[in-house]
């Protein structure tokens, strides 16, 4: 199934995530850390920005399933390495996973430096990429 996840048709790989999702819910947040996640992080450096893009599809459709630290720990690193990538709808869906997350990141650790990272990416020249930031923010207030 995480073949799936490389498969040039976008519907695929996103029903591909919402099958992930499911059994991440019987199975369990340290599953998709332990046996999905390495797949997902092995797009970072895919010179294809659609490719690059899946883990940050992904990780918004999985936050469901998965807590505050997890994000910490293995999301978080990776948002801020997409933050500042040249690819405007990279940077943009950095604060929509940042979304999905808000109310689990409330409150925790991860707290401070997800919003200093929105902060940075309230400042972007694009307005897309501003405006989700802006967003994301709002809902730390």
């Amino acid at each position: 199934m995480l073949e799936w996840l490389s498969n040039p048709i976008y519907c695929i790989r996103e029903h591909t995530i919402i099958m992930i999702n499911e059994l991440g819910l019987i199975f369990g947040p340290a599953w998709i850390e332990k046996y999905i996640f390495p797949k997902l992080l092995s797009f970072e450096n895919e010179e294809n920005y659609l490719f690059r893009q899946i883990p940050l599809i992904a990780f918004r459709i999985l936050a469901s399933s998965l807590n505050a630290e997890i994000f910490s720990e293995s999301i978080f690193p990776l948002l801020s390495t997409y933050a500042t990538d040249k690819i405007i709808n990279l940077r943009m869906n950095v604060s929509r996973v940042i979304i999905a997350f808000a109310s689990k990141l409330k409150g925790s650790e991860a707290e401070d430096k997800t919003v200093s990272l929105l902060n940075a990416l309230k400042n972007d020249t694009e307005f897309d990429v501003s405006y989700f930031a802006k967003k994301a923010l709002k809902k730390f207030k």
